[in-house]
C-alpha cells in the first residue's frame, strides 16, 4: 500500500500481516473538557477551560485476506502507537475497543471496523532530541504545551531551567544521572529507582511560542526529549 492507504501498529505496516486500510478515518480535532458556569443574575454561562480534551474514537475500515483471522486478530488488539497515510509525520496513541467484528465477505475476505480509542493530543512519529550541550535554544514546534523529558548528570546542587522556569536537582557523587520525565510525573535515578527526594521545584514544561525559549543546566550535561505535541 501506498500513500493515504497507510497505517502501521505499533512501527509494522498492517500489510504484512495481510490487512489493508480500506477506508481512512477523518482527522479529529479533540473536545475540550470544559466547564460551564451559571452565574445567578446573568443569562446563559460562561466557560472555564484548563487546557485537558476528551479523548475520542477513530474508525478505521481494513480488510483482511489472510488464513487465520482469530491468530491475526492479536495483532490488532495490541495496538497502542498508530499511524495513517494522511498524516504522515504523526502518530496516534490508541488501544482497541474490546470488541470488534470481523465480517467475511464472499471471497473470504474479512472486513473489519476497528473502534480506536485514541488519546487526544497526537505526537511525532520520529520525535526530536536536543543532546550534546547545557544550553539550548528550543522553539516549540507542537501547537500544544510540551512536557519534557530531561536527563542531567551533575555533583551537588545543579538547576535545570526552561526559561524562567527553575528546578533544582541534589546529585550525589560525581557524575550521577537523574532524569525528570515532565510527561509522565516522574523523577528518576540511571537505575530506574524514584528521585522526587532530590528534585525542588515544579515539573517543569515548554510553553507554546513563536520564538526560541533557553533550555539550560549548571549540571556537566543535559538532553531534552521535547515531546511535541499537537491538537
Amino acid at each position: 500500500m501506498s500513500g493515504i492507504n497507510l497505517m502501521t501498529i505499533n512501527g509494522t505496516d498492517i500489510s504484512t500481516k495481510n490487512f489493508y486500510l480500506i477506508k481512512v478515518p477523518p482527522i479529529v480535532k479533540p473536545q475540550r473538557r470544559v466547564r460551564l458556569i451559571s452565574i445567578p443574575g446573568r443569562s446563559g454561562f460562561l466557560t472555564e477551560w484548563n487546557g485537558d480534551y476528551e479523548a475520542y474514537t477513530k474508525e478505521p475500515e481494513l480488510l483482511y485476506t489472510g488464513s487465520t483471522p482469530d491468530t491475526d486478530a492479536n495483532f490488532l488488539r495490541a495496538a497502542t502507537l498508530i499511524t495513517f497515510g494522511n498524516e504522515p509525520t504523526l502518530a496516534y496513541e490508541c488501544r482497541v475497543d474490546e470488541s470488534f467484528e470481523m465480517k467475511q465477505g464472499k471471497a473470504g475476505e474479512y472486513i473489519i471496523k476497528l473502534p480506536l480509542l485514541c488519546q487526544p493530543l497526537k505526537k511525532l512519529i520520529i520525535p526530536t532530541t536536543s543532546v550534546g550541550n547545557t544550553t539550548y535554544q528550543i522553539t516549540n514546534t507542537g501547537n500544544e504545551i510540551a512536557y519534557p523529558k530531561l536527563i542531567i548528570t551533575g555533583a551537588g546542587n545543579k538547576t535545570v531551567a526552561i526559561g524562567a522556569q527553575v528546578v533544582t536537582l541534589a546529585f550525589a557523587g560525581a557524575g550521577e544521572t537523574l532524569t525528570i520525565d515532565s510527561l509522565n510525573g516522574q523523577v528518576y535515578d540511571a537505575a530506574g529507582n524514584n528521585a522526587w527526594s532530590k528534585l525542588s521545584g515544579n515539573l517543569p514544561h515548554i510553553p507554546v511560542s513563536a520564538s526560541a525559549i533557553t533550555i539550560s543546566t549548571t549540571g556537566s550535561a543535559l538532553t531534552v526529549y521535547h515531546n511535541w505535541r499537537f491538537s
